[in-house]
């Protein structure tokens, strides 16, 4: 009987830690993908940060300041960086609503 308790908590803490594992990775690969977008451009990289809201992900890009922020807009990054995280997920995530543009000053 201990055996099995015993089993059954090492299952639940490897499924845990393999479910935090697979988000670790899923989050370099989509800071890679935000690098790969805006690093490239002639203006001052923004900055990404990731969260989850009712166990959605929410990503909040943020722009040096207004300017950065237009040439952005203007030139196609936020559509670029939208349907490069809603390859992440299924059809009912709607990357569109779920990342935020910016700006600080």
């Amino acid at each position: 009987m201990i055996n099995f308790f015993l089993f059954v908590i090492l299952s639940v803490v490897g499924l845990f830690g393999f479910q935090f594992l697979k988000k670790k990775r899923v989050d370099r690969r989509q800071h890679k993908e935000f690098h790969e977008v805006f690093d490239q451009q002639p203006i001052k990289p923004p900055t990404l940060k990731i969260e989850t809201v009712y166990w959605w992900p929410t990503f909040t890009v943020t722009f040096f300041d207004k300017s950065d922020y237009e040439y952005a807009k203007n030139n196609g990054l936020f559509e670029t960086f939208n349907s490069r995280i809603q390859k992440f997920y299924d059809k009912e995530f709607r990357a569109e609503l779920a990342v935020t543009y910016k700006w600080t000053n």
